[in-house]
């Protein structure tokens, strides 16, 4: 038996662009940029790929805006802004299932948002790996 598909790889590039402000959430921000590759797999071994896709992502609510190769590559030529060090962790309620919360930190105002809750370890996972977090560390809480 062979088994085949397309599996999807994303990976952050960092944070481009001008600062400006996000429509969804109105903070000051640089845009992460997230690279998304699809490849064509034969026993789940990576072959072919087939194409990319490229979005930009806010680091404070996560909302995503697809962008062309081209806008990607001319965002990339500006300076990296690796400086904006935000990151995203997950509280985990012990005693309850969907007890899961992603919440973002500011490490230079050490200011604190919980951007969803009431998820289960399925949603966790599919939002990690549609944003590329793969280190997202979980913080058990009772």
């Amino acid at each position: 038996m062979i088994i085949y598909g397309t599996k999807i790889f994303n990976k952050i590039l960092g944070y481009f662009g001008l600062e400006h402000e996000c429509e969804n959430c109105h903070k000051k921000i640089y845009s992460r940029l997230l690279k998304s590759n699809r490849w064509i797999h034969i026993m789940f071994i990576p072959l072919i790929p087939i194409g990319a896709k490229y979005k930009k992502i806010c680091p404070y609510c996560f909302k995503q805006e697809d962008i062309k190769r081209k806008e990607a590559k001319e965002l990339m030529e500006q300076p990296d802004n690796s400086g904006q060090s935000i990151d995203a962790f997950i509280l985990h309620h012990a005693n309850n299932k969907t007890g899961y919360e992603i919440w973002v930190i500011n490490n230079n105002t050490q200011e604190k948002k919980c951007v969803l809750n009431n998820l289960n370890r399925t949603q966790i996972n599919n939002f990690k790996k549609n944003m590329g977090l793969k280190n997202i560390k979980i913080e058990e809480v009772e």
